[in-house]
């Protein structure tokens, strides 16, 4: 296993590799890469995701370095191939999730452990329960109004549970600023990227009379994090429901 010197460039795959076993492997992490704490705090930091230190990345002489299309800059791709083998995921659902998970498994010699986590994600989806569809819009950002669209990891997520996106019905567009007001049954607001609060919820109501705050990285954090986040969905909507 210390063979692979591996720079992790996003945070749900620098969790995903220490839940597979492969702490001692890595090299280097962003400094948004914060969980689980304890076990990233004596690992490198090479910048953002979106701002890599390259200089820095060569200097720790990776064997392999982790890239997500969503999270890092699709023109650092051709720079990080000249300096390791560089490994390009982007899961958007659950298939490409543990597409993923299997990937690394099978790149860095921990296979059954990547088993086990997809087959841990399989039963967690099997234990969802079945709500009456909604409608939603899922907000990313405040001024502009960014929500989440079509094909995105929180769009795919949030069907699981029962809930049709409205911004779809909007635009074609992944990410998308929402113009007007279009009304969805609910509103959630996410802690991440922009850290929404309790004091941003009246601005909302004019796109729902149901706004409630939501946890960012368990509904956008793909990997092993998706055990957490479907875990999470099922408590979360099961009390918002019996509120509702």
């Amino acid at each position: 296993m210390k063979t692979f010197r591996i720079i992790s460039l996003c945070p749900s795959t620098t969790a995903t590799l220490i839940d597979l076993g492969l702490k001692e492997c890595i090299v280097g992490r962003t400094k948004f890469c914060i969980h689980p704490k304890e076990e990233v705090k004596d690992i490198a930091k090479v910048g953002g995701t979106k701002n890599p230190k390259f200089e820095k990345i060569k200097a720790l002489n990776p064997t392999h370095i982790l890239f997500n299309m969503e999270e890092n800059e699709a023109m650092h791709l051709e720079l990080m191939q000249e300096i390791a083998e560089t490994v390009v995921t982007t899961p958007v659902d659950i298939q490409s999730t543990k597409q993923m998970i299997e990937i690394f498994g099978e790149l860095f010699h921990v296979s059954e452990k990547a088993k086990q986590l997809c087959t841990e994600i399989d039963m967690c989806v099997s234990n969802l329960p079945k709500h009456p569809p909604f409608s939603y819009l899922y907000f990313i950002w405040n001024e502009p109004h960014m929500v989440a669209g079509k094909h995105t990891y929180i769009d795919f997520m949030l069907s699981l549970i029962g809930g049709r996106n409205k911004a779809n019905e909007l635009s074609d567009e992944r990410y998308l600023e929402v113009k007007g007001k279009p009304q969805a049954d609910y509103v959630f607001l996410s802690s991440e990227p922009f850290p929404f609060k309790d004091k941003h919820i009246e601005t909302y109501k004019k796109f729902s009379d149901q706004v409630h705050l939501i946890d960012g990285e368990m509904v956008s954090w793909h990997g092993s994090y998706t055990i957490k986040g479907l875990q999470y969905l099922k408590s979360y909507f099961n009390t918002l429901f019996q509120k509702n």
